[in-house]
């Protein structure tokens, strides 16, 4: 991104409280991501941000953003967010996310039992895709399923291509009883298989 291009886009933070949505290449330095840290985003519905798995986003971006009432869409590719739980916690309107590789599995790792229980406050999402072709020692000791699931009402779609080990540690902890469509591909097979249930895990909450 030119010089020029950044300068712009460092003047229009200058203005977050008016912005409805980010979408960024991860060419910003550390210092950018760090600068708007405290800034509040009242306004934002759509986050998309795109760069190479070996960017990390600073714990201060979006970390103490407080709430984020009108996010809808969140699309993270490639790159870490630490501070993910955080704005998932932040979003409760979030309707449509999508996780890509190396987000939960980067410079850190976000388990699949983090990962639901930051989902348990967007109870109208929607569309789930996740991502995660990064293998992790912790997947190799499932968690056992808490005595209350993670419900999410409105979920209809399930994408995830990763290890089965995540996926069974993530499935365990929450119930979708509107899923009308999930996929999945396990990254040690390379094989996708497609199903439509009512619901899943088969444990009641």
């Amino acid at each position: 991104m030119p010089k020029e291009q950044k300068a712009d886009v460092v003047a229009a933070f200058d203005h977050s409280d008016r912005i409805r949505e980010i979408c960024l290449p991860t060419e910003m330095d550390d210092s950018f991501w760090t600068s708007i840290g405290n800034k509040s985003f009242l306004e934002l519905e759509r986050l998309e941000l795109y760069g190479p798995p070996t960017i990390t986003l600073p714990h201060e971006f979006l970390g103490r953003s407080g709430p984020l009432p009108r996010l809808r869409r969140i699309l993270l590719d490639d790159l870490h967010l630490p501070t993910l739980p955080q704005l998932l916690f932040s979003g409760r309107g979030l309707v449509s996310l999508h996780l890509g590789p190396h987000t939960l599995t980067g410079d850190g790792f976000i388990p699949p039992e983090v990962l639901a229980t930051a989902l348990s406050s967007t109870t109208l999402l929607e569309y789930l895709r996740v991502v995660c072709l990064e293998f992790h020692p912790e997947l190799t000791n499932p968690n056992s399923s808490p005595h209350n699931l993670v419900v999410l009402p409105a979920l209809t779609y399930f994408y995830f291509w990763s290890y089965s080990e995540y996926l069974e540690n993530f499935v365990s902890w929450i119930n979708a009883p509107h899923l009308l469509k999930l996929i999945v591909r396990i990254d040690k097979s390379g094989l996708m298989f497609p199903s439509c249930p009512n619901s899943f895990p088969a444990q009641s909450s």
